[in-house]
């Protein structure tokens, strides 16, 4: 069983605690975000890497939005069937992306604590209403799994006991994001924007499958009214 114990509090926001020494750090976790899992173009090879990695870390796997590409059915002008896995080619689309993921994610369920509605998923519910996220994770908690579904954007709060009595709290907002991949929608510019939106520690944001990982600093005025920095 992974280190992080899930604590789910609502479909947007939930709770991942952990115990160590205080001279050890916490257990890792793995963030996999536009998985798109039954395109074709999805390097599985490489997903698998990443989550059997996680597993021999103790890692918990926190899924984010458009794990599913989902973009072959009846009603998707974007159709192809020279764009859709073997396995998934038949009169039962839908069904049969839930059935071959719950059954590929199955050696990871007690490591998935959390996957995250994206665009992919929120257009099927709105044309086919099924949502594949709910589905998803609830066929993996019939295989004994933990996980839970998340929201478009939400909060994952990681608590920490450094035993004796040391307790730290870090804030993750993750959010699907927007735009189709120009500069506001990018690197920077985006972060600031969603600093103006939300409080947070770390945001993760997806969409635009792009990668770029920088802190930045910024000031407050605490309680006691000093002027104080945080990253």
């Amino acid at each position: 069983m992974p280190a992080w114990v899930l604590e789910p509090f609502s479909r947007n926001v939930i709770t991942l605690r952990c115990s160590v020494t205080t001279a050890s750090d916490p257990p890792p976790v793995l963030l996999v975000g536009d998985a798109h899992w039954d395109n074709p173009h999805c390097d599985r090879d490489r997903l698998k890497a990443d989550m059997d990695e996680a597993v021999q870390r103790d890692a918990t796997i926190l899924i984010g939005g458009d794990f599913f590409c989902a973009m072959q059915g009846k009603y998707d002008k974007r159709a192809s069937k020279d764009a859709i896995r073997p396995e998934h080619c038949n009169g039962n689309y839908l069904d049969s992306l839930v059935d071959t993921a719950a059954e590929w994610l199955d050696p990871y369920k007690d490591r998935i604590a959390l996957i995250c509605r994206g665009n992919h998923e929120t257009a099927i519910e709105r044309i086919h209403e099924t949502n594949l996220t709910d589905r998803l994770t609830a066929q993996l908690r019939q295989k004994g799994g933990i996980c839970v579904s998340g929201g478009y954007t939400g909060y994952v709060r990681f608590s920490v006991h450094r035993k004796p009595k040391y307790k730290q709290s870090l804030r993750l907002h993750y959010r699907h994001g927007d735009g189709g991949g120009g500069p506001v929608s990018m690197g920077k510019i985006a972060f600031n924007r969603y600093r103006i939106q939300a409080d947070f520690d770390v945001c993760w944001a997806q969409h635009v499958h792009h990668t770029e990982i920088f802190d930045t600093q910024i000031c407050y005025l605490n309680e006691r009214n000093y002027i104080r920095h945080r990253t």
